[in-house]
């Protein structure tokens, strides 16, 4: 799935266009956070200060990033991740949300 995206994302990059990123309105981003283009956030979301993200990720809802992460290109978060402080991330990477 994100090698697909990574293909699309770098065709339509290659034809100069230039993709948005989406915040729902419910989520909260800090505003020193740093968010790569056509990075999707869904709502109830929470990103907290001084995160980098790189291009194309997308966070589902309810997931938290916590402060100072590092997080590549092309990665996808289910809905519920938690992500800790401090962490980095590469790219393509795939992360699920524990089950109950």
């Amino acid at each position: 799935m994100n090698n697909l995206r990574k293909k699309i994302y770098q065709m339509v990059k290659s034809n100069n266009f230039k993709v948005d990123s989406f915040i729902h309105p419910t989520a909260r981003v800090a505003n020193n956070v740093v968010l790569g283009e056509s990075t999707i956030v869904f709502e109830n979301s929470v990103i907290q200060p001084f995160v980098k993200m790189g291009v194309c990720n997308i966070v589902w809802s309810n997931t938290t990033i916590a402060h100072n992460a590092e997080i590549g290109n092309f990665n996808f978060f289910s809905a519920g991740c938690t992500i800790s402080g401090d962490t980095k991330i590469t790219n393509n990477c795939f992360f699920g949300a524990l089950l109950h």
